[in-house]
C-alpha cells in the first residue's frame, strides 16, 4: 500500500516539475520581450534563454521522460529484469581489459575478477596501451612493463600490445583487426595460457567480447546471462550492465558520486533499455563482434567513443539492450 502511494506521489512530482519548467520558460520569454533593456542586452539575454531552453529540453525533459517510462512500464522493481533464456551453447567470448599505465594493485583486482568468471569458453586479454616508446630508457617504465608481464603470467592472462594510436578505441579496433587476420608488425600478442591447445586458438575470432575497465570487479556469473540473451536475438549488438562503487561508504564524496550513478543506472538506463536504445558505457558490456565490425569498429574521432559508436550501431539497424543487474 505504501509503495503504491509512493508511486503516485512520485508521478505527481514529475508532472509538477514539467509544469514548472513550462511556466518558467514562458515567464523568461515574456520578461525578455517586455523588459526595457538595450538591444544588445536583449541579444545576450536571448542567447542565455536559448541555452536554458536547450538544457531543459534535452537534459531535464529527457531525464523525466526516462523516469516516466520506467514508472509506467514496471509496477514492481523486479519486473525490469528480463527472463533469462537457457544457455544452450557457449560461443567463444573474449574478455578485454584496456589499460594505460594503471596501478598494478588495481589492475590485479580486475584480472582476478576476470579469471574467476565461470563462463568456460573464454580467453582473457590485457590490452596494454601504455606508451613505453615515449621513454624507452626509463628504468621505472621498463620495470612496470616487466611487472605487467609477471602479473599476467601469474594468472595465465594474454597481453596484446601495439604501436599507440587512437587511445582506448584504437587498441580495441587493433585487437579486432588482429583476430581477423591482420598481422601487422605493430601488433604483438604474448600468451601466458598454459594449455597448448589454447595457445593455438588464442587468436581465434570471438563471437562476443566483454569490455572491462581496469578498475572493474565483475561477479563470477557475469557473462552467462548476457550471452544467453544475445543468442536469442541476432540483432542485439550489445548489452550494457550497471556499475557501482565498491567504496560507497568510504567518505561523503564517494557516497555522493555513487548516488549519482544510481540515478543514471536505475532510471535513465532502464528507460532506454525499454526502447532498446541503450548506449554503450565503455565497460561492463557484452558486444557482438559482427555488429561492431559492421560499423567500422569503435569511433576513434572522439573521446566518447562508446557513445558515438552506439549511434553508429543504431543507424545501422542494430538493437542495444540494458540488463539491470550488477555484473
Amino acid at each position: 500500500m505504501f509503495k503504491k502511494a509512493f508511486r503516485y506521489v512520485f508521478l505527481a512530482l514529475i508532472y509538477s516539475v514539467i509544469v514548472i519548467m513550462i511556466v518558467y520558460l514562458t515567464l523568461r520569454l515574456f520578461q525578455m520581450i517586455v523588459a526595457s533593456y538595450y538591444w544588445y542586452d536583449k541579444l545576450l539575454g536571448s542567447l542565455l534563454l536559448v541555452a536554458e531552453f536547450y538544457i531543459i529540453s534535452t537534459q531535464g525533459v529527457g531525464y523525466l521522460s526516462e523516469v516516466l517510462r520506467v514508472f509506467l512500464k514496471f509496477k514492481k522493481p523486479e519486473e525490469d529484469r528480463p527472463i533469462i533464456p537457457e544457455l544452450k551453447t557457449k560461443p567463444f567470448v573474449a574478455i578485454l581489459i584496456p589499460s594505460y599505465n594503471e596501478p598494478l594493485s588495481i589492475l590485479e583486482d580486475t584480472i582476478i575478477g576476470s579469471y574467476n568468471l565461470t563462463y568456460s569458453n573464454k580467453h582473457i586479454y590485457l590490452l596494454d596501451d601504455t606508451r613505453y616508446e615515449l621513454n624507452s630508457k626509463s628504468k621505472s617504465l621498463l620495470q612496470y612493463k616487466q611487472d605487467i608481464e609477471n602479473l599476467c603470467e601469474k594468472y595465465n592472462i594474454n597481453i596484446f600490445r601495439r604501436k599507440w594510436r587512437g587511445a582506448k578505441a584504437g587498441i580495441i579496433n587493433d585487437y579486432l583487426a588482429f583476430v581477423h587476420g591482420n598481422k601487422s608488425e605493430d601488433f604483438k600478442l604474448i600468451s601466458y595460457e598454459k594449455s597448448n591447445y589454447i595457445r593455438k586458438t588464442v587468436i581465434q575470432n570471438p563471437k562476443y567480447f566483454v569490455l572491462l575497465d581496469a578498475d572493474q570487479n565483475p561477479y563470477p556469473e557475469f557473462v552467462e546471462p548476457l550471452v544467453a540473451m544475445s543468442e536469442e536475438d541476432n540483432m542485439i549488438a550489445l548489452i550494457q550492465t550497471p556499475q557501482y562503487y565498491t567504496n560507497f561508504e568510504g567518505n561523503r564524496i564517494s557516497k555522493a558520486a555513487a548516488l549519482q550513478q544510481v540515478i543514471f543506472y536505475e532510471y535513465l538506463c532502464v528507460g532506454k533499455g525499454i526502447e532498446e536504445v541503450m548506449f554503450c558505457c565503455g565497460s561492463n558490456v557484452l558486444i557482438r563482434t559482427e555488429a561492431i565490425m559492421g560499423v567500422g569498429g569503435f569511433d576513434e574521432t572522439t573521446v566518447t567513443e562508446d557513445f558515438a559508436t552506439s549511434f553508429k550501431l543504431h543507424l545501422a539497424g542494430w538493437k542495444t539492450k540494458y540488463y539491470n543487474k550488477v555484473g
